[in-house]
């Protein structure tokens, strides 16, 4: 403020060296100015309540400015209003310097994530410090309108809030400006005032400053990297250096100070004070273990009604649980989304948390501040992908992750099916990887193995896989590629390869020659994504994004492609987050891809990254699957339930020739709609000799299509018969039909998902056998027996127990009355080295940090 004061002062010196005291527009205009000048500089005195004196002073100046206009005694008023000018400016300068930082919170349960930089800048006796709590808006989509709200009246008695009607930026204009709102004008649910968007605070503030309103397990999620308000800030408080390298590339990277994060230093106070819980909370609470349940808007968004059901499951639980004491905390937008996004819902909800107050089940918690929660509490259960996680792992209380789709317990037979994530066949045995086990599994003649059961097949397990020492129950592995060398798999989230030779030492049960390859040079905290096999080289297919990165075998290098997909991307209309789904083939030499989302087909040499993009047929067709055979490319759209044939003409498609095959979905026995309200009735298939095999996603149904008269056939008619029910762990809605399918010779094994059963169909004469595929009894109990399921899935995932058919939500709160669950802790401090920066101590570095900024200007 001090130096923008003494500024504005020499220009209006310099302004009286050009006034005269001739008559005329002009020198009217000039002392127009002057006196705007003089009531600027003291409009900014009055607001900050500093130099009053100065004030009498600019206002004795601006009488001698309007006597000049009047052009009487001209010179003497003038020597003397430039007299009060000079002695103005050596006041200023005299002055000692303060600081003005303001803090522009609007939801007064997101004010944890400012309150301890604005408690060290407090106590700086240089600043001043302002909390200027600005209003906003909540859509109700149910009335079609906006409604104002305001929480100023809600913050802690402690804080002084400064209401916004007198906070006239433009004359304030503070040295340094804190925010926690990123979207500006582009969220639906709930927006501030755009007087307090972030191109306005920035044009009359020196340092403007982001602070999220979240904490995540380690990174920055991909729809978070690109808000509006980086564009107009000057730093972005990260917190830590692992979320800022999860950001390099991005506009925002430069902004970035990895000094942690507000919400941590707010938990780890309140865990320290003692009597921060109401006596009428104490009532409710004493003498029983305390859990905190979390539901978040993404579970709104994306569970649905699912959601629902899951809580009042869980409300009947803990009633009968009498040593457990329930706070629900619902995210503060809960009902406001609700009524915007999920208005069929919001009755349904409504009657929950009646249901939950009416009969006693727990604690409804709308206090402000969740640190107060967090220290009272003993566990959270609840969310995923909530920044709550991690406070109530710096707290040291165990977490335990809800999935919504399971509602009762599993039974101990149950426990030992198999999922097959991803396999490959070598002759007639099949390697596969689970969801379960950190290793890979194998089954000897898996065709004749399933015909001659009766129920099941134990399959061997071949042993642990190295690089997932930190993950053993929480799906490590999806993809595997094989050669004559050995075995590569790569997790489904992650920044590696695994290899084995698959010799196993019967002893141990352990790989021999096993070892793990990083990908050193990834500094996001994407995982590598989809892995294909192309001669000596791996590559990778991202989730989402342009980047595939590839490991050449031989040389054991890491290369990266970021140009080829954006190029493809390009060609795209309307392509927005999570609509693409690569998928490719090895063939003629080349990797083919599609984008899941459009018409594109990209013939693609991973060592030269040359490439060709053929648009086929036209920009209607979005091709979903992808597959060859020795004389054609085969592309699936199954939202027009078409099969597309490209003959090869040598290296090349020949475009000129394309057959389209239409599906016959009249001999469908059942389809439905997936949460989304699509049809799509198919998700992939698979060639076997002179068939493809159509694999079903929400229908019941496996056609088989001719290649060459393209006839069509239903190839087994009870297998998914009862796909289209929802039974405990499963939504027909949400989950496709079948999880596994391949090709063995003439025959297809497939698994579907309600139940884990797996067949084998003959193409030729259809017949078919089932049967589970199953962990031995031996090895389940050892595992269930070593590992208590909390773990870390990954650099950039949450210290947790994930609720799954091995570990209930009984069972944990079981274990957490029976104090079993103490041991947990030392490893949940342990993983969050990564997570946050300068815990308890984040506020003050913010502080230190930008006031060092300010001064050195």
């Amino acid at each position: 403020m001090k130096n923008e004061l003494i500024n504005k002062l020499n220009i209006l010196i310099g302004l009286h060296e050009q006034i005269n005291p001739i008559s005329s527009d002009d020198g009217i205009e000039i002392l127009a100015q002057c006196q705007e000048y003089a009531i600027n500089v003291g409009t900014i005195l009055e607001q900050n309540n500093d130099g009053l004196e100065v004030v009498h002073m600019l206002e004795e100046y601006c009488e001698c400015v309007y006597n000049m206009s009047l052009y009487n005694n001209f010179y003497e008023i003038q020597k003397k209003s430039v007299a009060l000018l000079k002695d103005v400016y050596t006041q200023i300068s005299n002055m000692e310097t303060q600081y003005t930082i303001a803090f522009f919170p609007y939801k007064v349960e997101m004010w944890d994530s400012l309150e301890s930089v604005w408690k060290a800048a407090s106590k700086d006796k240089r600043c001043r410090c302002d909390v200027v709590v600005i209003p906003y808006f909540e859509f109700d989509k149910r009335n079609k309108q906006w409604k104002s709200a305001y929480d100023g009246n809600r913050f802690p008695d402690y804080v002084q809030v400064v209401n916004y009607d007198n906070y006239v930026l433009k004359n304030i204009r503070p040295d340094a400006a804190y925010i926690h709102y990123p979207y500006d004008d582009s969220n639906k649910v709930t927006t501030i005032h755009p007087d307090y968007y972030s191109d306005k605070i920035k044009s009359y503030s020196n340092k403007l400053i982001y602070i999220p309103y979240y904490v995540t397990a380690g990174a920055i999620s991909d729809n978070h990297k690109h808000f509006p308000v980086y564009k107009n800030i000057d730093y972005y408080i990260a917190q830590s250096e692992y979320f800022k390298e999860s950001c390099r590339g991005t506009t925002v990277y430069d902004k970035m100070l990895p000094l942690g994060s507000p919400k941590i230093d707010n938990v780890i106070y309140k865990c320290e004070m003692k009597n921060n819980v109401s006596e009428q909370w104490k009532k409710i609470l004493v003498g029983k273990k305390v859990v905190m349940l979390n539901t978040t808007l993404g579970d709104i968004l994306n569970s649905r009604e699912i959601l629902l059901v899951k809580l009042r499951h869980f409300f009947e639980l803990v009633k009968d649980m009498k040593d457990i004491a329930l706070i629900w905390r619902p995210h503060p937008l809960t009902e406001a989304t609700y009524k915007s996004m999920r208005e069929e819902l919001y009755e349904g909800y409504i009657e929950l948390k009646t249901f939950f107050m009416n009969n006693n089940i727990g604690i409804y918690d709308e206090t402000n501040d969740i640190s107060d929660t967090i220290a009272i509490s003993d566990a959270y259960v609840g969310s995923d992908g909530s920044s709550v996680i991690n406070m109530f792992g710096v707290a040291g209380r165990p977490c335990f992750i809800f999935n919504n789709f399971l509602v009762d317990e599993c039974s101990y037979q149950q426990q030992h099916r198999l999922n097959i994530i991803g396999a490959y066949i070598n002759g007639k045995d099949i390697y596969f990887v689970s969801d379960i086990f950190p290793g890979m599994f194998k089954a000897e003649n898996v065709c004749d193995a399933v015909k001659t059961q009766d129920e099941n097949i134990s399959c061997v397990y071949m042993g642990d896989i190295r690089g997932c020492e930190s993950h053993i129950w929480q799906q490590p592995y999806a993809y595997i590629c094989n050669d004559e060398s050995g075995t590569y798999i790569s997790p489904l989230y992650g920044d590696y390869i695994s290899f084995c030779k698959c010799n196993i030492d019967s002893q141990a049960g352990q790989n021999k020659d096993s070892y793990t390859i990083t990908c050193t040079d990834k500094y996001d905290a994407r995982p590598l994504g989809k892995m294909y096999k192309f001669r000596d080289m791996l590559m990778f297919l991202p989730y989402d994004g342009f980047t595939i990165w590839k490991y050449n075998i031989k040389s054991e290098e890491w290369i990266i492609d970021r140009y080829t997909l954006a190029v493809l991307a390009k060609k795209i209309n309307n392509l927005s987050y999570g609509m693409l789904d690569y998928n490719a083939v090895y063939a003629r030499d080349y990797m083919w891809i599609i984008t899941g989302c459009s018409n594109s087909l990209l013939k693609y040499e991973p060592y030269t990254n040359d490439y060709k993009i053929f648009n086929i047929l036209n920009d209607d067709y979005k091709f979903n699957a992808i597959s060859e055979d020795s004389d054609n490319i085969w592309l699936a759209d199954f939202c027009k339930n078409e099969l597309i044939k490209i003959p090869f003409w040598e290296n090349e498609i020949d475009v000129d020739n394309i057959a389209k095959i239409k599906i016959n979905t009249a001999i469908i026995n059942n389809s439905w709609e997936n949460i989304a309200g699509m049809k799509r009735e198919f998700k992939t298939f698979i060639i076997v000799g002179d068939y493809i095999i159509l694999i079903p996603a929400f229908s019941d149904t496996i056609i088989s299509v001719n290649k060459y008269t393209y006839a069509q056939e239903v190839i087994n008619k009870d297998f998914l018969s009862e796909s289209a029910k929802q039974c405990n762990g499963y939504n027909p809605q949400y989950f496709d039909s079948i999880r596994f399918a391949t090709a063995v010779d003439d025959n297809i094994l497939i698994q579907r998902t309600y139940d884990r059963k797996l067949a084998v169909i003959n193409i030729m004469d259809k017949t078919s056998s089932q049967c589970y595929m199953e962990v031995s009894d031996e090895l389940l109990k050892y595992k269930l027996h070593n590992s208590d399921g909390f773990e870390k899935m990954g650099r950039a995932d949450y210290f947790c127990r994930r609720e799954s058919m091995y570990f209930s939500v009984k069972q944990f709160l079981s274990q957490l009355s029976a104090g079993e669950l103490d041991t947990v802790v030392h490893r949940q401090k342990e993983s969050l080295k990564d997570v946050v920066a300068n815990p308890g101590s984040c506020g003050v570095k913010v502080h230190e940090y930008i006031m060092k900024s300010l001064l050195e200007k």
